[in-house]
């Protein structure tokens, strides 16, 4: 079973509106809510990082849903047009962006395949053949 694609809503450049789905226990998909994601450098308390990650707000509360440092690791996959997963090794579970618009998952898609492709050089084997 594959995520379901979210509805219609008005939303500002840069941001995205996707459902956000997490596997869960029996192999179904559990929906954890509708909202905006963007893309954007990490922000650590104790010290500079050069991370970039994917943020979803919830679309009538502003709560954050998701937060997510993009890995350089091979674990992104895209299904279709609107749908992007990966296993998340943080929470040990799969998650699933599903999208309104083919639009803004390739966007989407496109940031990711430009963070794993800039991998450090100091790191062979990092960067992903996306």
């Amino acid at each position: 079973m594959q995520p379901q694609q979210s509805g219609h809503a008005q939303q500002s450049p840069g941001l995205h509106r996707v459902k956000l789905y997490k596997l869960n226990e029996t192999g179904g998909w559990d929906d954890k809510g509708t909202g905006l994601v963007s893309i954007g450098p990490m922000e650590f308390a104790n010290h500079a990082s050069n991370s970039v990650g994917l943020v979803v707000l919830g679309e009538e509360t502003q709560k954050m849903l998701m937060v997510h440092r993009i890995l350089h690791e091979d674990i992104y996959n895209r299904q279709d047009e609107t749908i992007i997963t990966w296993t998340d090794p943080d929470i040990g579970t799969d998650v699933a962006l599903s999208f309104q618009e083919g639009q803004g998952c390739n966007a989407i898609w496109q940031h990711i395949v430009r963070v794993q492709n800039d991998a450090d050089p100091k790191h062979p084997g990092e960067a992903s053949r996306v």
